[in-house]
């Protein structure tokens, strides 16, 4: 039984798993950046491994969360109290897993990973996301790569982390495309390689992976990978916005604050912070400085 579009929103995936880690590039940028030299440092913060590592992270919940949103299986269904319907929907999942099903092994993985119906055991999770891969589920051969990437249920292995994204990227997961775009960029499994990131983050970018689309950003804007471009950069940072997504409005925030890649416009900038600032992500930070006095 197919639960959900199995191309889904790195934005959406997130939202149940209290332990996913977002993205925020934006860390260590001052508040007032006040010439080209203090703009290209921004560029150059923008260009940090971390922020890649983050990318590539690809976690593995958030790929799960759109079914588990599909099928009402909340975060609080755990442990005492386990609603009947949640226990009949492991008790069925289980059965159809144990005969082979590679979707039903994927989300016995997701339950076992999140405590869902079932007490937590990564050591299972691992060995049911591993069932699915094995039968060609490219959510389940996404989440093996990074159970092997993290070290869970599993001893850590960036080889075999890298050689089950790519099978997942074959079958045309947006998020295992993305991920690659990472693991190139952060050398998982092989050496590093920029020019073979970008090139994975623009196809996950183009099939409209907002994550992707930040990404790509920051390396025009930081030169990573390609001549430095901050009109093409702000192209993607508008990319991402546009789809609702609260690093792009961040991004944008900067980007107008600091006439990068456009004339400085403080009115843009403030309505961007606002809007990442609305879902709860750094621009609200931005916003104080943005108003005291700089819109006008």
């Amino acid at each position: 039984h197919r639960l959900a579009d199995r191309h889904v929103d790195a934005r959406h995936r997130c939202a149940l798993h209290h332990g996913a880690r977002t993205v925020d590039p934006l860390g260590d940028v001052p508040e007032r950046i006040d010439g080209l030299l203090q703009a290209q440092a921004l560029c150059q913060q923008l260009a940090h491994p971390a922020v890649a590592a983050e990318v590539a992270r690809g976690s593995q919940h958030q790929v799960a969360q759109a079914r588990q949103a599909h099928e009402g299986v909340g975060a609080g269904a755990q442990g005492q109290g386990v609603p009947k319907d949640l226990a009949e929907s492991v008790k069925w999942r289980r059965k159809a897993a144990d005969a082979g099903y590679a979707t039903a092994q994927f989300e016995m993985g997701v339950l076992y990973e999140n405590g869902l119906g079932v007490e937590r055991d990564v050591g299972q999770a691992f060995g049911w996301y591993k069932r699915g891969a094995e039968a060609g589920d490219a959510l389940a051969q996404h989440n093996l790569s990074v159970m092997y990437l993290n070290g869970l249920g599993v001893a850590a292995d960036r080889d075999k982390a890298r050689v089950w994204m790519q099978k997942a990227a074959d079958q045309g997961l947006i998020a295992a495309i993305r991920t690659l775009g990472g693991y190139n960029e952060m050398g998982v499994g092989a050496p590093a390689d920029v020019k073979q990131a970008l090139e994975w983050y623009i196809k996950a970018a183009n099939a409209g992976d907002t994550l992707a689309m930040v990404r790509l950003g920051q390396m025009y804007a930081a030169g990573v990978g390609v001549t430095a471009d901050l009109v093409q950069a702000l192209k993607w940072f508008h990319a991402a916005a546009d789809k609702g997504d609260a690093n792009g409005q961040n991004m944008l925030g900067i980007a107008y604050e600091n006439g990068l890649g456009a004339p400085r416009d403080y009115a843009e900038a403030l309505k961007f912070y606002r809007a990442a600032a609305d879902q709860g992500l750094a621009g609200r930070r931005h916003l104080g400085a943005v108003r005291r006095g700089r819109t006008t």
